[in-house]
């Protein structure tokens, strides 16, 4: 580098404070004052509690409302822990949700649970191809008849389903009752008693049945697949869970909106808030524009190099491809990302190393 004095260095937030503060007005930001953690707590609280208001409200939303804090057993310290935590990342899903609901009911459904389908079959598929076939005949046939001395508890089949992959997935599921310890990352069990079905009058299969087990525990990430199998949802909604999705869908952009009316009136920003406003200034609202900021910034900027592109989070890839957009192949511009997959470790601020692997 002949000229280093040139290189601007800082963090994605550094960034998003220098173009808010380039454009207060048309970001809609106006003065920028991050609020501290305390105070976006209570934040957060208060704008769960406007949204529970809703409940007494006859138009739909009171509705979905109802509907959702029935679900939480009418709780309104449970509806206001789950709807903070989910404002706090809101950056993560608003734009999914806004996405949601410009499709019809009936067709979300029909993809939602497509792409639930495909989950489940690829997280089974993983599974299966870590599970050598002698010992899944094996382990099927040992775990049924542990299930009929429990007098079929766990509807445990005799056989595998032939050609059918929702109740191969079932099956599994099933079967993890016997494997898994019910800790949130499984392991393999090392012991079996009666309440497995192995009390102390059947020695012999529960020698056998252990020794299963103590085979499979050196079969690595086995565990960890059987686990995400059996940590699955259903394919498939009932329509009394797509009701309460439906109502969510709704919900959520009440309260962003909430929140946001709350930060407006106090004069403060989150660092969700932050970057959205960032992207209004080079993009306007919609973020589809292009605003006298990006002009300046096409420009000026000539290289962009990003570090640990694995921990970027999907608003800051769109900052990314926002500063980039006007960029031309051979135009003497170059955006360069470093990053390794593997040691991405914000997913607590929404990043998305899938992001990363698109770009690579």
């Amino acid at each position: 580098l002949e000229q280093p004095m040139r290189l601007q260095i800082m963090t994605v937030d550094a960034l998003n404070t220098r173009l808010v503060s380039a454009r207060p007005v048309s970001s809609g930001a106006g003065t920028i004052n991050i609020v501290d953690s305390l105070n976006e707590s209570q934040l957060l609280d208060d704008a769960a509690n406007a949204l529970l208001e809703w409940v007494t409200e006859p138009e739909a939303l009171g509705e979905d409302a109802r509907r959702v804090v029935n679900h939480l057993d009418q709780s309104a310290g449970l509806w206001r822990r789950q709807f903070a935590t989910l404002l706090r990342s809101r950056d993560r899903w608003l734009g999914l949700v806004i996405a949601a609901n410009q499709v019809s009911p009936d067709s979300l459904r029909e993809a939602s649970e497509a792409r639930l389908a495909e989950l489940v079959e690829r997280r089974v598929r993983t599974l299966e191809q870590l599970f050598p076939e002698p010992a899944k005949v094996r382990f099927l046939a040992e775990a049924h008849a542990a299930d009929q001395r429990l007098g079929g508890r766990h509807s445990i089949p005799a056989a595998w389903p032939p050609e059918d992959r929702a109740k191969v997935f079932d099956t599994w599921q099933r079967l993890a009752a016997f494997a898994l310890t019910k800790a949130k990352h499984g392991a393999l069990k090392r012991r079996v008693d009666k309440r497995d079905g192995f009390p102390k009058e059947v020695k012999e299969e529960k020698s056998s049945f252990l020794a299963i087990l103590d085979a499979l525990s050196g079969i690595a990430g086995l565990a960890e697949a059987w686990t995400a199998v059996r940590d699955c949802p259903p394919a498939v909604y009932d329509d009394e869970q797509w009701a309460l999705i439906l109502a969510m869908l709704q919900l959520l952009p009440t309260a962003a909106a909430e929140l946001q009316r709350l930060m407006n009136t106090q004069g403060v920003l989150d660092y969700p808030a932050l970057a959205n406003a960032a992207l209004a200034s080079l993009a306007g609202q919609d973020h589809e524009a292009v605003t006298e900021l990006s002009l300046q910034l096409d420009y000026q900027l000539r290289h962009i190099l990003v570090d640990e592109m694995q921990d970027t989070s999907p608003r800051q890839y769109a900052l990314i491809e926002t500063l980039t957009r006007g960029w031309q192949a051979d135009d003497g511009r170059t955006l360069f990302c470093v990053g390794d997959p593997m040691q991405s470790i914000y997913r607590f601020r929404g990043a998305d190393v899938s992001r990363f692997l698109q770009a690579w």
